[in-house]
């Protein structure tokens, strides 16, 4: 039993999930590991003393403890066949595996994702044995680890970007059918903008072609679903860091390569994002963060949380009271919250799912691109460290290539702020159409820059230097501060890939409308207190072990 304890911790261990969130982004993972028996290793980053054993923690804690169940026991009781509203949504919902109960997949994305994966598990299992049979066909040179190291990436970059751009040929058509020749001519325009223009036209070139494509794309409803030698580095040993700055030599930017990248089987779907500098790089030399006890484990952890979110559709009808447009004022303030509560989480899992799913299969098939997902919707306080957690890659791709070039942000004064807020507005604009061209989404980025603003000014106002003496005070003045960022957050969310503006119109009155409500509401923002207090000692944590996520 203790052995299987030890093996579920490491499961949820940090550097099992991505070494990136526990080794420098400037240092790389051999060197690391390298010095893990040099004390001077193991300088902690300046932290807290451990509150876990104080009184006023093991009250939050064993309050926590307390009311998480009743949580699911509130959205389970609205979720039975003896509830009165049952059977004004029971027709959105579909046999189950977990005797007498059904399973609500009324989602969409979840339905699809959930209906492929018998296919996806033999594409995960049939892809790296493939790739191994044409690497027994085309071999490596048998002397080739008498040559340098250069050439060693050379051959192993022309095996694997060969197996990669034929079966990216292959891949394409068996999705799109004909399609394909459609996503095909949009890569080699792409390339030719790349290779062809002048540089100076190029970013613009590239932007208008693409965003005409994104609008192209709404109005035709898809695609039918039918250098190193200077900074004298070890090619074989980049850091992270190095991986992605370093451009790729010259000969590597051809449209083998370009296609091989762009449709790489177990990156096309649905992501996780890489950088083509890093996935030229990974495949020149194995990356040695892929380490079989590693990937193991990231597969169970996957299989635990595809568990969990079967178990939970199986128990809480959320998304089919959502979608069966069911009369809100019914339901009791604490149902309507969690409702709403779990239908976060629900949202979380569905995305987590397909994206741990195809990060797996590229693990599996000797590249390793970042983690997606890295706190649970819940572990959360702030807006803005909260994109650096959701959807990981993508936030990394938009501050690279749009919030940098726009000029980042800067509040020392108020034209610098006016600026800056300008600048979120543009790139939550452009992440709401990334996701889709709808008027709710426009207006879940507006309110993502609306809510960014409290905590700015938040910070403006208490800078944690003045605080340095009393950190137990700031520590609770940001709590309370906290307690509205996830108010504001759930909120945002809501509104965007849930119940949209009138649903959150009617929710907040059904929560609001009277005393036992905002009684109701005056508990729950205790809660979420002592909540984001666990949150913030989580946080210290990490510290105390040298981990700093920054987010």
């Amino acid at each position: 039993m203790a052995a299987l304890l030890r093996f579920l911790r490491s499961i949820y261990n940090l550097d099992n999930l991505d070494t990136r969130f526990t080794n420098p982004a400037s240092i790389p993972y051999k060197t690391v590991v390298e010095a893990c028996a040099d004390p001077a290793a193991k300088a902690r980053a300046r932290a807290q003393p451990s509150k876990w054993n104080t009184p006023e923690y093991w009250l939050y804690v064993v309050f926590i403890g307390g009311i998480v169940p009743y949580m699911f026991w509130i959205a389970y009781e609205v979720s039975r066949p003896s509830d009165s509203r049952y059977h004004n949504y029971e027709r959105f919902l579909s046999d189950g595996w977990i005797p007498g109960r059904k399973i609500d997949i009324s989602d969409s994305q979840y339905h699809t994702f959930r209906q492929n994966l018998p296919f996806m598990a033999v594409l995960l299992t049939c892809h790296p044995l493939l790739r191994k049979l044409w690497n027994a066909v085309f071999p490596v040179p048998t002397d080739l680890h008498k040559k340098s190291v250069t050439e060693q990436g050379d051959a192993r970059l022309e095996q694997r970007a060969s197996f990669d751009y034929r079966f990216a040929l292959v891949f394409l058509v068996a999705l799109h059918g004909f399609s394909a020749l459609k996503v095909l001519a949009i890569l080699h325009i792409n390339y030719q903008i790349a290779t062809r223009l002048p540089r100076r036209y190029v970013p613009a070139a590239t932007w208008i072609f693409n965003i005409c494509m994104l609008f192209a794309n709404e109005l035709c409803q898809g695609y039918n679903a039918d250098v190193l030698k200077k900074k004298q580095l070890d090619p074989a040993n980049l850091s992270e860091r190095d991986r992605l700055a370093i451009s790729a030599a010259p000969q590597d930017y051809s449209f083998r390569n370009y296609l091989a990248y762009a449709v790489y089987a177990p990156l096309y779907l649905v992501g996780p994002i890489m950088t083509y500098n890093d996935f030229i790089s990974q495949l020149r030399h194995p990356p040695a963060t892929i380490e079989t006890y590693r990937t193991v484990r990231y597969a169970v952890r996957f299989l635990l949380a595809l568990v969990a979110m079967e178990v939970i559709l199986h128990y809480d009808y959320v998304c089919a009271i959502s979608h069966a447009g069911i009369d809100w004022s019914t339901y009791s303030p604490a149902q309507l919250s969690l409702l709403s509560f779990f239908n976060l989480h629900i949202i979380w899992l569905k995305l987590l799912l397909p994206w741990r799913l195809f990060r797996l299969w590229a693990l599996l098939d000797g590249v390793d691109p970042p983690e997606n997902m890295l706190r649970c919707v819940s572990n959360n306080w702030s807006p803005k460290s909260f994109w650096k957690a959701w959807h990981r890659s993508y936030n990394r791709w938009l501050i690279r290539y749009i919030y940098i070039p726009l000029g980042g942000a800067n509040f020392r004064s108020w034209a610098t702020t006016v600026r800056s807020i300008a600048t979120y507005l543009l790139v939550f604009t452009f992440v709401a159409l990334w996701h889709d061209i709808r008027l709710r989404l426009l207006i879940w980025g507006w309110l993502i820059v609306l809510f960014l603003l409290p905590e700015v000014l938040a910070q403006l106002l208490f800078p944690a230097r003045k605080w340095e003496g009393r950190p137990d005070a700031y520590r609770r003045l940001c709590g309370l501060g906290a307690v509205a960022n996830v108010l504001m957050m759930m909120i945002a969310n809501l509104v965007g890939f849930a119940v949209g503006l009138d649903g959150l119109q009617s929710i907040l009155y059904g929560i609001l409308h009277d005393w036992s409500g905002v009684m109701f509401f005056m508990i729950a923002c205790v809660s979420l207190y002592m909540g984001v207090q666990i949150m913030f000692e989580i946080r210290e944590s990490e510290m105390r072990r040298g981990i700093s996520l920054k987010c």
